[in-house]
C-alpha cells in the first residue's frame, strides 16, 4: 500500500482512504493482527479522511463547508499562538488541555512534519511523553487522576497511530496499562481508579476512547481488547431503553453524559444495539447545540462537552438512518461558527479564534482551551473518523 512520506497526511490510492471497516473486520476475525495491520501504513486507513482529498470528500458528503473549515483553521492558529514554551497549553490542568488541543491538530492531519503547525505538534507530543514518562505512580502529582491519564493516553494513542513515532509508544503503553489495571470488575472507571466505589460515565467515556485508539494503533497490551469487551458489557448494562445513563451506585441520572455513553457504545461495536439507538433517540429529542443557559459547576454543564459527544454520536448513527444527522449538523455548525470569536488580531498580536465559556458555567483559567478544543473537534467530525468502522460486531 502507499505510504505517507510527509508530515501532512496524503491520500493513498483511490478507494483506500475509507478502509477502516475492512481493517477492523480483519481484526475481529483474527485474520490480521492489529500491529501488522497498522504498521503497513504510516497513516492508517482509519485516518484517511484527514488527508486533503479525504477532507474535501467528507465535507461534501456529510455537510461541512468553507465556514466550518475556516472556523477550524482560526482555532488552530489561535492554539498555535497560545501554546506555552514547554509545549503545553494553560497553566491549570496543562496535561489534559495539551492532550485535547493536540487532538485538534491530529484531526486536521497535522504531524510534526506539517508545514505551519509541525513545531506546535512536536512540542505538544514531547510535553505529553515527558509527563507520562516522569510519572512514577502513587497519589502525588498532576498525572495521578484517571481523567488526566485517560485523556492523555487517548491523545498519545492517536499520535502513535497516525505517526508511528517510536518514542511515543512507551508512553502510550504506560498509559494503557494504567487503564487496564484501573478498570473496575464491572467494566467501568472511577476518577481515581478505585475499585470498590461508584463508576463515573464521563471518566469511562474518555477511557473507552483511549482504549479504542490504543487498539487500532496496535498496542502490544493484550489486556486492551478484553478491557474493551468489558466496557461494552458495562455500557450496555448502564444504558436503559430510554437512553438514560446513571452515575455511580446511586444510579443518579447524568443527562450531560448520555452522548458520551452512546458514542462509546458505537466505538465498541454496539452502535446498532437497542441501548445505543435509545441514546441516539434521546439526543434527537432532547439534545441541542445552544450556547448560554448552562447551569452548575459540572464539566458537562459546558455545552462544548455535550456537543463533542452528541455530535459524534449523531454522525455515526446516521449510517443506520436513525439519527437525523442533517438537521443536527445544520444547527450545530451554525451555532459554533457564529459564536466563535472573530479571527483577527488582538493588541498583543495573538490571533483570536477561540470559543468562550457561556454565562452560567463556571469559568476557570483553562476553560478557554478546553472549550475551544472540544468545539474544534466537533467541527472536524466530518472527516475525523469514518462512519463505517465496527469493533467487535453486534453484541
Amino acid at each position: 500500500m502507499d505510504r505517507t512520506r510527509t508530515g501532512e497526511a496524503r491520500d493513498g490510492r483511490k478507494g483506500r482512504v475509507w478502509l477502516a471497516a475492512a481493517l477492523v473486520a480483519a481484526l475481529c476475525t483474527g485474520t490480521l493482527h492489529a500491529q501488522e495491520a497498522v504498521a503497513e501504513l504510516e497513516i492508517p486507513a482509519l485516518f484517511g479522511g484527514r488527508t486533503a482529498n479525504g477532507r474535501r470528500a467528507a465535507l461534501r458528503k456529510y455537510g461541512g463547508d468553507k465556514a466550518t473549515e475556516a472556523a477550524v483553521m482560526r482555532a488552530l492558529r489561535w492554539l498555535k499562538t497560545t501554546q506555552n514554551e514547554d509545549g503545553s497549553w494553560s497553566k491549570t490542568h496543562p496535561e489534559t488541555m495539551t492532550a485535547l488541543c493536540l487532538l485538534t491538530f491530529l484531526a486536521r492531519g497535522k504531524t510534526p512534519r506539517s508545514k505551519g503547525f509541525g513545531g506546535t505538534v512536536q512540542k505538544a507530543i514531547k510535553y505529553l511523553v515527558d509527563r507520562v514518562t516522569a510519572y512514577k505512580g502513587g497519589g502525588a502529582g498532576s498525572m495521578h487522576g484517571a481523567y488526566v491519564n485517560g485523556i492523555v493516553t487517548y491523545a498519545l494513542a492517536e499520535t502513535y497511530g497516525m505517526t508511528r513515532l517510536r518514542y511515543v509508544k512507551p508512553a502510550m503503553e504506560k498509559g494503557l496499562e494504567r487503564i487496564v489495571q484501573g478498570q473496575q470488575p464491572g467494566g467501568g472507571f472511577d476518577r481515581y481508579y478505585m475499585q470498590d466505589i461508584g463508576w463515573d460515565p464521563s471518566v469511562t467515556g474518555w477511557h473507552v476512547q483511549a482504549l479504542w485508539a490504543g487498539f487500532v494503533a496496535g498496542t502490544a497490551n493484550k489486556g486492551v481488547r478484553q478491557a474493551l469487551k468489558k466496557a461494552q458489557s458495562f455500557l450496555l448494562d448502564i444504558n436503559s431503553k430510554n437512553g438514560e445513563s446513571g452515575r455511580g451506585k446511586s444510579g443518579m441520572n447524568a443527562p450531560g453524559t448520555r452522548g458520551a455513553t452512546t458514542l462509546c457504545l458505537q466505538l465498541v461495536g454496539a452502535g446498532d444495539s437497542k441501548e445505543a439507538r435509545a441514546g441516539v433517540a434521546w439526543i434527537r429529542e432532547n439534545g441541542e447545540v445552544k450556547w448560554g443557559g448552562g447551569q452548575g459547576q459540572a464539566f458537562f454543564s459546558n455545552p462544548a462537552y455535550t456537543c463533542y459527544y452528541e455530535t459524534q454520536a449523531m454522525f455515526h448513527a446516521s449510517q443506520g438512518g436513525w439519527s437525523s444527522w442533517n438537521s443536527w449538523n445544520k444547527q450545530m455548525k451554525k451555532e459554533l461558527v457564529e459564536i466563535q470569536k472573530p479571527g483577527d488580531q488582538t493588541k498583543d498580536g495573538k490571533a483570536t479564534g477561540y470559543w468562550e465559556v457561556p454565562d452560567g458555567v463556571r469559568k476557570r483559567e483553562h476553560s478557554r482551551w478546553y472549550t475551544t478544543a472540544l468545539c474544534t473537534l466537533s467541527l472536524q467530525v466530518y472527516y475525523r473518523y469514518p462512519q463505517t468502522y465496527r469493533m467487535f460486531g453486534r453484541p
